[in-house]
């Protein structure tokens, strides 16, 4: 029995190779294709791409006795890490410099919102997702920084939002 079961383990772990393998084709293209603020490393992403969709597919072809060799799995489980460190890494870089163009407290006001007008003012959180110059708020709400870093704290005329509020505390 325990013989079925290490097989149903090993062909579970091919079966996730294979998933890795195609979502290697979209998520890193997409990487490549979409750089936030002209990031210079689509080049190492593409040569990271290509290079570990081959091995993943070489792993999975490459069984022995049924099973997929113990030095390809350590290999790629070493270079997903290095991988998976060099993009969190790289996230924290993004984040920060967003960060830096905000408020400290991270409330801006809605996209919609005139000038002279109070309108809503949304949280954007501690990783703010920007589309163009727009941010996205906790609550799904397009965002500007219309104040800048805002150190008049014009932004306290602003009622701010409900389910900012929730999601922020």
């Amino acid at each position: 029995m325990a013989g079925a079961h290490v097989i149903e383990r090993d062909l579970r772990l091919l079966d996730r190779l294979r998933d890795l393998q195609s979502s290697l084709i979209q998520d890193v293209g997409w990487l490549v294709e979409s750089q936030c603020d002209g990031a210079p490393r689509a080049d190492g992403l593409r040569d990271l791409q290509s290079s570990l969709i081959q091995d993943v597919g070489w792993l999975v072809e490459s069984q022995c006795d049924g099973a997929p060799r113990a030095d390809g799995l350590r290999d790629l489980g070493e270079r997903l890490a290095d991988l998976s460190t060099v993009l969190l890494a790289r996230a924290d870089e993004l984040d920060a410099a967003a960060l830096a163009k905000l408020p400290p407290d991270r409330w801006i006001p809605a996209a919609d919102t005139a000038p002279r007008e109070p309108g809503l003012a949304h949280c954007v959180g501690e990783r703010p997702l920007r589309c163009g110059l727009v941010y996205l708020a906790l609550c799904g709400a397009a965002c500007f920084p219309l104040y800048g870093k805002d150190p008049a704290r014009r932004i306290d005329r602003h009622t701010r939002c409900g389910q900012c509020l929730y999601w922020s505390t």
